[in-house]
């Protein structure tokens, strides 16, 4: 939001300044759920969006910080502690989105640099010096199916041989290290940092991949209103670009990809190297590359691990009824199943280097994993246990795990309960406003809680549409300064963003809420 001067009646008409034991009218269809409700519930009696506050710019004042609270907005050590002001948060959509796109694309080029330059070589024996014997077996199969291909790359015809390797493991197996020597392995021969496909289910495993990993949606564009279709012009063209050198393909938390997404992913590539083959030969395409348009593939993950969400997992039986709705659907399933079944090598990482001992917690959810829990580890995960008798944590790091640490409910109605008793905050603290002598003050700014009305964002979307159709957008937000937040995106102004460590579970909290006068 723009950082420009409004007065308080522009601010207050902005927010629909409303106090706390209203509920806003359902006037646009959108139903209210559960969470928000009891958010609202546990507000009741405050003064939500007081008249008194400088919307302007409503900002942490950072005098008034102690050190870890300095530290929990990012303030640089090295920096004077300042007043903020709305010139600290001037934003515009064009300067901001360039300023995101040049920061990934410099991530990317040194990354790429490092990756292809003269050390590449010599960086790459030091890594397969760290490999045990299993995890080379999978680098020396990658660099023979390298080898035997020779210049080929995507859009050629397809190898006889199906070169696909699905490779298991549990936390601490070395499945990353694993993948990173194989990735090295396929730059490093081919010359080219696009040699390689890297994508992963979320973003934080994207980020973890490594610079130029994607997430699934992102990359293979299987989001909106089109993403079970082929893709058309300026789209496609655009796909095809980004894979055209492309010689492997890499996808990590298989665990939760589900039968549609895979089939899906083979498809686009099928799509594109008959895109390119067509341009290359000045002929028709053959009807498959034998699938993922022949790259050689690895399929990486641990399926004890999460499955996908609201979907089957690629491990359930052929047979098992399907839960999707249509026959269309079932028939995709089905296809990504036999896909995935296709994969006939498979390694699996046994050996946990991970030094064991070093968390009893993290050791003992290996066993929860496989389903050997004993009376010893109930007894250990006891010991962090909060009960009426013990109602806050008292273990060595233990020390600030209730306000910075997130809190897992099993249904909306408790979450919307926590958030806002959490907003609300002790009485001490609260904002109010009190009348001292005959000038109203406003008690604790810092502490008011804004109730905020969404909107998109898209001048296109800004007609008045269900908010579940922009992906889960809640019609009403409450904000509070100093509050922890989480994105839900990996995506800012179009801008894939998570190797700036900005993706859809990355945490913060609210420095500064700024509103622009209507209009």
């Amino acid at each position: 939001m723009c950082a420009l001067k409004v007065t308080t009646a522009q601010a207050e008409s902005a927010l629909n300044h409303i106090a706390a034991t209203e509920l806003p009218d359902e006037d646009d269809g959108d139903a209210v759920d559960d969470e928000i409700i009891a958010e609202m519930e546990a507000l009741v009696g405050l003064d939500v969006n007081p008249s008194m506050l400088d919307y302007a710019c409503h900002a942490v004042d950072l005098r008034q910080c102690t050190q870890l609270q300095l530290e929990d907005v990012g303030w640089p050590a090295d920096q004077p502690v300042q007043a903020l002001s709305a010139d600290d948060f001037k934003m515009s959509e064009e300067r901001d989105r360039q300023v995101l796109q040049d920061s990934v694309d410099q991530l990317k080029s040194n990354f790429a640099s490092e990756c292809m330059g003269i050390h590449a070589k010599e960086n790459l024996q030091q890594l397969l010096g760290l490999l045990d014997p299993t995890q080379c077996m999978v680098h020396a199969w990658v660099e023979r199916w390298l080898h035997e291909r020779g210049r080929w790359v995507l859009g050629m015809p397809a190898p006889a041989n199906q070169q696909q390797l699905l490779l298991l493991g549990t936390a601490g197996t070395g499945k990353t290290t694993t993948v990173r020597a194989a990735v090295d392995e396929v730059r490093t021969q081919c010359c080219a940092f696009d040699a390689v496909i890297m994508v992963a289910h979320t973003g934080v495993a994207a980020n973890n991949m490594g610079i130029g990993a994607l997430t699934i949606d992102t990359f293979f564009k299987l989001a909106g209103e089109h993403k079970e279709q082929d893709l058309t012009s300026e789209v496609a063209d655009a796909f095809v670009a980004m894979v055209r050198q492309a010689r492997m393909l890499v996808i990590d938390e298989i665990s939760m990809v589900n039968p549609e997404q895979l089939l899906m992913i083979s498809r686009r590539l099928e799509q594109a190297a008959k895109q390119i083959f067509r341009e290359r030969y000045d002929r028709e395409p053959p009807d498959s590359f034998g699938g993922f348009g022949g790259l050689i593939v690895v399929l990486v993950g641990d399926f004890g691990q999460i499955p996908p969400v609201r979907a089957e997992s690629l491990m359930q039986p052929l047979h098992q009824a399907s839960i999707k709705k249509n026959k269309q659907s079932q028939s995709k399933n089905l296809q990504g199943k036999l896909l995935f079944r296709s994969i006939s090598t498979v390694v699996q990482l046994r050996r946990i280097y991970r030094q064991k001992e070093a968390d009893a917690f993290k050791d003992s959810t290996m066993n929860l994993r496989d389903g050997i829990v004993t009376e010893s580890h109930h007894k250990h995960w006891t010991t962090h246990e909060l009960t009426p008798e013990r109602p806050a944590p008292d273990w060595p790091g233990s020390e600030r795990m209730l306000s910075h640490g997130l809190t897992l409910a099993f249904e909306n109605l408790q979450v919307g309960r926590i958030n806002g008793q959490t907003l609300r905050g002790s009485p001490k603290e609260q904002c109010y406003i009190e009348q001292v002598g005959s000038v109203p003050e406003l008690k604790h700014p810092q502490k008011a809680i804004l109730r905020c009305a969404a909107f998109h964002g898209e001048v296109r979307a800004a007609s008045r549409e269900p908010m579940a159709k922009y992906r889960n957008l809640r019609p009403y937000n409450h904000l509070q300064l100093g509050a922890p937040v989480m994105l839900t995106t990996n995506n800012l102004w179009k801008e894939f963003v998570a190797p700036l460590g900005l993706m859809n579970g990355a945490r913060g909290r609210i420095v500064a809420v700024l509103y622009k006068p209507e209009g």
